[in-house]
């Protein structure tokens, strides 16, 4: 995440919007963009944050894994650089295939570079969020168009307008995506800064659990896949458990797919959409529209 927010700056913003300085919101050189309030909250829920650098000339490749502290779980972090949204994507939904919690952070610019991977994603019902970094506003330098440009793919999709919205419906987006088993996507204003606030690191843990926990199938459809208890995050990807994944398919089986996907997944997604709100309201005291 260095690339996202420095080791001393991540820090510094965990005490900021933790509660924990008495004096940081005092200090006026503490401003938090959205980029730094979401890359905050991530580290402190995910098992892994992937990026591709916000320098969009670079041609580095991938540089590994790096750990980067501990989560609310008591796990290491792992930050995986990427040099574009096509490595980024296809790391990080390996990863989350492997059942581990994971979120993506890449240039919003270049978001359509990444169709097919974000494709393969929404098709494997694989549970992530994605975060394009966008900048606000239209004409030459906005890049929204990206943003908009996968609204057919098969995802969900909120456009965040403040710093604290954006780290409410990242928390919202990752209980939702491993309960709808639909990929989510929040967008994320690169120049917007403000206060914002997280709950507390017990309230993080009791919303979402571990990407390990035990969940009871949230919907019919899935109680028929798996029945009464499955992983929060499916390990799709299992080497105990073999399925095949990601064979070819034609045009009636594309088909037939997206029938399916209509009437066992995204017709619980309303109904998921809106208990999620309402629990997480209910944690932080704010209510989400």
């Amino acid at each position: 995440m260095r690339s996202l927010i420095s080791k001393l700056r991540l820090d510094r913003i965990v005490s900021l919007i933790s509660g924990k300085t008495e004096t940081a919101e005092a200090d006026p050189s503490e401003i938090i963009t959205s980029v730094e309030a979401v890359a905050v909250l991530e580290n402190l829920v995910c098992d892994a944050l992937v990026r591709n650098s916000l320098n969009e000339e670079s041609s580095e490749s991938v540089t590994g894994s790096d750990h980067y502290g501990t989560n609310v779980f008591g796990r290491q972090v792992a930050e995986i650089g990427a040099a574009s949204v096509t490595e980024s994507l296809a790391t990080a939904s390996g990863m989350a295939l492997a059942g581990s919690r994971v979120s993506s952070f890449f240039t919003g610019d270049r978001i359509l570079e990444g169709y097919q991977q974000i494709q393969f994603i929404a098709d494997h019902h694989i549970p992530m969020v994605l975060h394009p970094m966008l900048r606000e506003g239209f004409g030459p330098g906005s890049n929204h168009a990206g943003y908009h440009g996968i609204s057919d793919i098969g995802l969900f999709q909120i456009m965040p307008h403040t710093v604290q919205q954006a780290v409410d419906y990242t928390i919202l987006a990752h209980w939702l995506s491993e309960r709808s088993l639909v990929p989510g996507v929040v967008g994320i204003d690169r120049n917007r800064i403000e206060s914002a606030s997280l709950p507390a690191a017990e309230k993080l843990r009791s919303f979402l659990g571990a990407a390990d926990d035990l969940l009871s199938s949230p919907t019919p459809s899935q109680l028929l896949l798996f029945s009464g208890e499955r992983r929060q995050v499916p390990a799709w990807f299992d080497q105990d458990r073999p399925v095949s994944i990601g064979t070819q398919q034609g045009s009636n089986e594309g088909a037939a797919r997206a029938a399916g996907n209509q009437a066992f997944f995204f017709s619980h997604l309303q109904k998921l959409v809106r208990e999620g709100m309402d629990a997480l309201s209910e944690v932080t005291g704010r209510a989400l529209s």
